[in-house]
């Protein structure tokens, strides 16, 4: 990690690291990169195949979707403002596949930069935080989920009476298929 990284009061304010004792979070965070980009910056590209953990020190980012079903939309649909202390790019990080989205620098912000090898090296090396990082992650996954099948159901019945939607009825099949498939 560069000189000057996060302190240990930055370092106790993020989600993802709770529940680490002071060894493991400057492991994680000697283990990451500090990285800076301008307004406008891509961080991160949609439909890129990298497997890095990213958690936002400072500034805002956009979680921008640019393509549906392989053509590109007219305007990128916003799905998420990020503020500090948030992470992102944990999909790719833990399953190996394409980026599903596209994450810019809404003002100058300051990120941690995790490698997938870096933190498999942490494993290797009998490091307990890995697996308490990604318990937190898969806590947030959790979440993020349980508040898409609130706004799914939402869409599907909004009179109270369930729509049969061709589109829904795909995902549920894909979502519930055996087997974790990529790049369906």
């Amino acid at each position: 990690m560069n000189t000057g990284g996060p302190t240990r009061e930055t370092l106790l304010k993020i989600p993802v690291l709770a529940g680490l004792n002071e060894t493991e979070r400057r492991q994680l965070a000697h283990a990451a990169r500090l990285l800076e980009f301008l307004p406008g910056q891509e961080i991160m590209a949609e439909g890129a195949d990298t497997r890095e953990l990213w958690i936002l020190l400072s500034g805002r980012c956009q979680v921008l979707k640019r393509r549906r079903a392989g053509i590109t939309l007219p305007r990128p649909v916003v799905l998420a403002t990020l503020e500090p202390y948030q992470h992102f790019g944990e999909m790719s990080f833990f399953h190996a596949a394409p980026h599903s989205a596209a994450i810019v620098a809404e003002t100058a912000v300051q990120l941690l930069c995790l490698d997938r090898s870096e933190f498999d090296e942490l494993i290797s090396d009998g490091a307990c935080a890995p697996y308490k990082l990604a318990f937190n992650a898969m806590s947030t996954l959790a979440d993020r989920l349980r508040r898409m099948d609130d706004w799914i159901t939402e869409l599907i019945d909004r009179d109270g009476t369930p729509k049969q939607v061709a589109e829904w009825e795909e995902l549920r099949r894909r979502m519930f298929a055996s087997g974790l498939r990529t790049g369906e």
